[in-house]
């Protein structure tokens, strides 16, 4: 365990406050609520004694600011092999330009070679696979699977795969047989969503395709997340096309508004929507999702509970990413070296059967920390946003030290109208589906090594002045590694 020390700041004009790393939000004349994930609670009391410092360090005392160690096993890798560029889709807001004219791609050879090298070293957790569409590089895709059975490597590592759906019905039934974990891209019902959106090369239709790939899943009984990217296309369309994946079954459902990377960059402006309106949509399918035990997840609420010193596992050298090209990165959306941020976020080559690794580079970008930030010092929910995107930041003001302020307002706003969410539900003595993130990464470890559930030093509040509301929540092991990249993939 570890304490932060943090300067208590306190402006009595302000809607939040920040205590000891954790936000204080007032909701109504006088009182405040005070979020505590990790110790499954809110206090409530006087604004006026959050000022008093002998309440507060008397909290602090008896554990209510302590979060836990955020490393559990530096032997255990994750790794990220980017299989291909190439894609039978053409969707108008990808982050990667990645479509069917792409035809690079990583080779059965290069693949074993990565994963043996690592092995000598640490155990694989997990191997998640993505692209471009990775299931048009099968054969690859085969092979590393095919290597790990030979291996007869004790736990087996999850195998995760970011798709679009599109795919024959006997890739489909020989990812199931592998037991795969699945995230699949599904933007919902619409007329224009093949044409205007998520593009099938030629004009064929694809959403049809993608939703029988979703029921097969489904029926397999398997890991799976629908992500769904938000734009004026889809919007009018979001709580049916929600609906139908909860009648069939779907338990764990992303929602994002567009990226402004990539063709996102233009798809934006012209299909973006105000952070308004998706805030709205998002809380009302979020009423859904409580209503039918269904999980709901957003990138910008990664950190809800697990608020940290840092946004980006991929930054903080947790992840292993490995391109077609033989280049390592440091972030999900940077595929290659022709990439114009390659120079920032590739910290290496894999050649020769070893990985040459910029050790300045690496260690520059895994120090990013929210403590050097100096937009964040004051805001209440900073171990929340945690400093945001590296590579957004950059694209909004050409340095990943500096926050792109939109974002964080957004990221802000979106905390606030959580936290309340999930208040008023602890008030019922209800947990929240807000929770999606932790239980659905908790599918992505092997059951060996989860780590043991640890509870945090938790004194009973015995104050006639302070109220403390705990916070129903699923059980589940402590410290479940939550890859906040999930804004793309």
């Amino acid at each position: 365990m570890y304490k932060r020390e943090i300067k208590m700041n306190v402006d009595n004009n302000q809607e939040a406050i920040l205590i000891h790393g954790f936000p204080a939000l007032r909701i109504d004349d006088g009182n405040r609520l005070l979020f505590l994930p990790y110790q499954k609670a809110f206090l409530k009391m006087k604004h006026q004694d959050f000022s008093n410092r002998l309440t507060v360090n008397s909290l602090k005392n008896d554990g209510f600011f302590e979060f836990p160690e955020t490393k559990t096993n530096i032997n255990m890798k994750r790794i990220v092999m980017t299989l291909t560029k190439q894609c039978n889709l053409y969707c108008k807001y990808c982050f990667a330009k990645c479509g069917p004219e792409e035809k690079e791609e990583m080779s059965p050879e290069t693949a074993i070679k990565i994963i043996r090298d690592i092995i000598k070293d640490n155990s694989i957790e997990r191997v998640h696979f993505t692209g471009g569409e990775p299931t048009l590089n099968l054969k690859t895709l085969k092979a590393i699977v095919e290597f790990f059975e030979n291996a007869r490597t004790n736990p087996m590592p999850v195998f995760y795969i970011t798709t679009n759906g599109v795919m024959p019905s006997a890739i489909i039934k020989w990812l199931v047989s592998k037991q795969f974990a699945f995230s699949v891209s599904w933007d919902g019902f619409d007329n224009d969503i093949d044409n205007k959106q998520r593009a099938y090369f030629g004009g064929a239709k694809s959403e049809d395709k993608t939703r029988n790939t979703i029921l097969h899943i489904v029926d397999a009984v398997l890991p799976l997340r629908v992500r769904m990217t938000v734009s004026k296309i889809n919007l009018p369309h979001i709580f049916e096309s929600v609906k139908w994946l909860v009648d069939n079954g779907v338990k764990f459902i992303h929602m994002d508004p567009i990226v402004p990377d990539g063709r996102g960059e233009e798809f934006i402006r012209n299909y973006g929507i105000s952070m308004t309106e998706f805030l709205d949509v998002f809380f009302s399918v979020l009423e859904l999702a409580e209503e039918n035990g269904i999980w709901l997840l957003n990138s910008a609420l990664s950190n809800l509970y697990t608020p940290q010193d840092y946004y980006c596992t991929s930054i903080k050298d947790e992840i292993c990413h490995f391109n077609p090209d033989g280049s390592i990165s440091y972030c999900y959306r940077i595929q290659s070296h022709k990439d114009n941020l390659s120079d920032r976020f590739i910290v290496g080559d894999f050649k020769e059967g070893r990985r040459e690794i910029d050790s300045v580079k690496s260690s520059r970008l895994s120090s990013t920390s929210v403590s050097k930030f100096p937009d964040c010092i004051n805001s209440a929910f900073k171990h929340f946003y945690s400093g945001g995107c590296p590579l957004r930041n950059i694209l909004a003001s050409g340095n990943f030290n500096i926050v792109d302020k939109d974002a964080m307002k957004t990221s802000e706003e979106f905390y606030k109208r959580a936290i309340l969410h999930v208040y008023a539900r602890a008030l019922e003595g209800k947990g929240s589906s807000l929770e999606g993130y932790l239980q659905f990464y908790k599918n992505l470890v092997p059951k060996e090594y989860l780590p043991i559930k640890t509870e945090l030093h938790n004194k009973e509040i015995t104050s006639n002045y302070i109220e403390q509301i705990p916070i129903p929540m699923t059980p589940m092991p402590q410290n479940v590694d939550i890859d906040a990249c999930d804004i793309c993939v």
